[in-house]
């Protein structure tokens, strides 16, 4: 890591000297302490390091004040701070090893390089220290250079030998080295003798598919080996995902009820209930479904005072009804909102900042607000109703598996029509075809499993045709993934895919098609009428999209190509590019 790397073209001293004339204290420390990593020898950050640190009251502060201040800033949602106050303690105390590392970790969270290198500069690149050889092999791993990732995460492993992270690491290098054999052998260890089984399980099923094995064989052969008679919770828990990686979704619910027999766990309850919403067994689905109130992460961002809604006439009285999962659980859940219209007049809906608009417009008798908006009255105490419901609760009040399917070709949303009117500006319509794409699915275990990368998804669009493909995928990066991908055909969609949903509908409404796997977008295509191919594997329940009663009454406009676990996704998204030229044609 040199000093051109770090710095680019930006003269630091000179930004050093401008944010202290200005007063910007907080800049002027980082870019301070930037300097003491670069350049230590240097008078120059030394001089203004005395400045700052009597101006800040920061000298005298201990590794433990300055961690708090630190933490507050970070959890208060300004991260500015969060370093600023850092970047002072290290100022004060500059080869104070906790602060660097400190330093180091949030940098990673924010992903801010600059600052990681500075860190492991001051550092010294130590390899022996665990955190820090974590972050030299992570950022090898980015940057693809897999032999030097596989040397820090082989140390590592060696360092630390009960770290199960430092063994997927070290595995995710190997399969970057192509060694899948290696990384198999790791990644069974892993499934066989850890708690993280379920993460182990699903790197195991593309790499069986990259050694040219049969999946389905493999996972009998470590259901066998490993599974065969569970003796505890965890190992029927892994049973059932291996069932389901199988597509065999009543042997999975069974393993899943023998794991509960051992041991209640709300979060084994909600996959299980997922399973069983996707096999039509609702009573029990919509009852166990009710563990996510358990096993979701900050599901009660809110905690509302009015007592819970049972379905019931209550024109006399008042309902807020809020948001409790993501963007597209929001606009699934919100298909079933009709119904309330007919048992309360006062309702108070709450939603995703991005959907208020949309979701405003389409119950122009409701009040909508945002989830910041709801909190803030929430603290005032103004947020009082006689009832309230969980936007996921609807399913078990109003589904009927048997209802009729009213305005299937009326959209749920309408499209804002300046946002059309600004997307029409910018891309006029032609006569090529026109279709959106989106291929990621999320960062954690689920979300990985629905993701693809950007060159399977292309792999099954001809050479030779004339056509524009527009990336509305959300996630970081993924413009850089599309102008890097080479083909002029493909192109990011100009907009903040993940902040202005409205821009996305009024873009989704005006292709010829939309393909994704199972997100957002994919959502969004329902929502405003827009024909759509979803890409999904058959390793999760994806209940919504399994279950023919929901896709007959929610996703009509949508054609699904499951993927089975003995094929890559390049085949399915082939498929899917072969059906819709042919319907376009």
């Amino acid at each position: 890591m040199t000093t051109k790397e770090f710095t680019g073209d930006v003269d630091l001293q000179a930004q050093l000297e401008r944010f202290y004339q200005d007063g910007q204290l907080a800049q002027a420390a980082v870019v301070a302490w930037m300097l003491s990593a670069l350049k230590p020898d240097s008078p120059d950050w030394k001089i203004y390091r005395k400045k700052l640190l009597r101006e800040t009251g920061a000298e005298g502060a201990s590794v433990t004040e300055i961690v708090g201040a630190s933490d507050q800033a970070f959890d208060s949602q300004q991260p500015g701070d969060g370093f600023a106050a850092l970047a002072l303690g290290l100022l004060a105390q500059p080869e104070n090893s906790p602060l660097l590392k400190k330093m180091l970790d949030r940098a990673r969270a924010f992903e801010q390089r600059n600052f990681i290198t500075a860190a492991l500069i001051q550092l010294k690149e130590e390899q022996t220290d665990p955190e820090v050889l974590n972050v030299l092999g992570a950022m090898a791993q980015e940057a693809e250079r897999y032999e030097e990732a596989e040397r820090f995460f082989k140390k590592l492993a060696k360092l630390k030998p009960k770290s199960i992270t430092a063994k997927l690491n070290w595995t995710a290098a190997l399969t970057g080295l192509n060694r899948y054999g290696e990384a198999i052998t790791e990644l069974e260890w892993i499934v066989g003798n850890t708690s993280e089984k379920k993460e182990a399980l699903f790197r195991l099923l593309p790499l069986f598919r990259l050694d040219n094995r049969s999946v389905y064989p493999e996972l009998q052969r470590i259901s066998e080996a490993f599974f065969s008679a569970p003796t505890c919770a965890d190992d029927a828990t892994i049973k059932a995902l291996i069932l389901t990686a199988m597509n065999e979704p009543e042997k999975a619910v069974a393993a899943y009820e023998l794991s509960l027999s051992m041991c209640e766990d709300p979060t084994i309850r909600f996959d299980m209930a997922l399973l069983q919403l996707r096999l039509g067994d609702y009573e029990s689905g919509f009852a166990n479904y009710r563990a996510r109130f358990s096993s979701v992460n900050n599901i009660y961002w809110i905690t509302p005072s009015g007592a819970r809604w049972a379905g019931e006439v209550i024109n006399d009285k008042s309902l807020l009804i809020w948001a409790e999962q993501g963007v597209g659980d929001e606009i699934f859940f919100g298909f079933m909102l009709d119904p309330v219209r007919e048992r309360c007049n006062d309702v108070l809906l709450v939603v995703d900042e991005r959907l208020v608009a949309a979701f405003s417009q389409r119950f122009p008798d409701w009040k909508v607000i945002s989830r910041p908006h709801a909190l803030k009255l929430h603290h005032q105490g103004e947020l009082a109703t006689d009832y309230e419901l969980p936007m996921g609760e609807l399913m078990s009040l109003f589904y009927d598996p048997k209802g009729r399917v009213e305005n299937q070709n009326k959209p749920f949303f309408k499209v804002n029509p300046e946002a059309l009117k600004q997307q029409r500006e910018k891309a006029p319509p032609s006569n090529k075809l026109r279709v959106a794409i989106s291929w990621e699915g999320g960062t954690v275990t689920d979300g990985k499993t629905r993701s693809m990368t950007l060159e399977d998804m292309l792999s099954g669009l001809p050479s030779n045709i004339d056509i524009d493909v527009i990336s509305v995928q959300y996630t970081e990066g993924s413009d850089e993934q599309v102008l890097n991908y080479g083909d002029p055909r493909v192109r990011p969609s100009g907009l903040d895919n993940r902040s202005n949903l409205a821009g996305v509908m009024a873009l989704l409404s005006d292709v010829d098609a939309v393909i994704s796997v199972d997100n957002t977008v994919m959502h969004l295509a329902e929502a405003i009428g827009a024909q759509s191919y979803v890409l999904i594997p058959s390793a999760l329940s994806q209940f919504r999209l399994k279950n023919p009663d929901f896709r007959r009454q929610y996703f009509s406009r949508a054609t699904i190509f499951e993927r089975s676990e003995d094929q890559g996704w390049s085949e399915i998204a082939s498929k899917a590019w072969n059906l819709l030229l042919a319907n376009l044609a």
